[in-house]
């Protein structure tokens, strides 16, 4: 009889090899939402950032479906700095790319949002000395 962990390591090793096969991006938040909640610590760094950028795809079902596996893996988790850093980071770079279209921004849509929701949560764990380091757009918009 296999333990525990060989079926685990069996299960990552398949997971893995569809993800890198795969062009649905609805499987691959699946997939990358699966591999975190299987291992947290080992997935965590990246898998989280495509999730993120799951948020731009151009479809509202893949958005709605990455922003879910998010508000998930968040709630699932215990506020630890190392995972806020990372989600942190990854919407820091995306929001940067994307300062001269934030200028003209009043109110969020959707997809803004959701990240600004994913910030402002990174911000609570890390502390509001992380505000300085975003782009003055964006800090209109917090």
């Amino acid at each position: 009889m296999s333990s525990f962990q060989e079926k685990k390591k069996i299960a990552e090793k398949f997971l893995l090899r569809r993800l890198s096969r795969t062009e649905s991006p609805f499987v691959q938040v699946e997939i990358m939402l699966a591999l975190c909640r299987m291992d947290r610590y080992r997935y965590f760094n990246s898998m989280i950032p495509p999730l993120i950028q799951k948020l731009n795809h151009y479809n509202s079902i893949v958005n709605e479906l990455a922003s879910s596996s998010l508000d998930t893996l968040i709630k699932e988790g215990s506020n630890r700095s190392r995972e806020a850093r990372i989600v942190f980071n990854t919407l820091r770079k995306i929001l940067f790319l994307s300062r001269k279209r934030l200028e003209k921004v009043t109110a969020p849509d959707p997809k803004l949002s959701r990240k600004l929701k994913l910030l402002r949560w990174s911000i609570k764990v890390l502390g509001t000395q992380e505000l300085k380091r975003l782009p003055k757009e964006v800090l209109n918009l917090l």
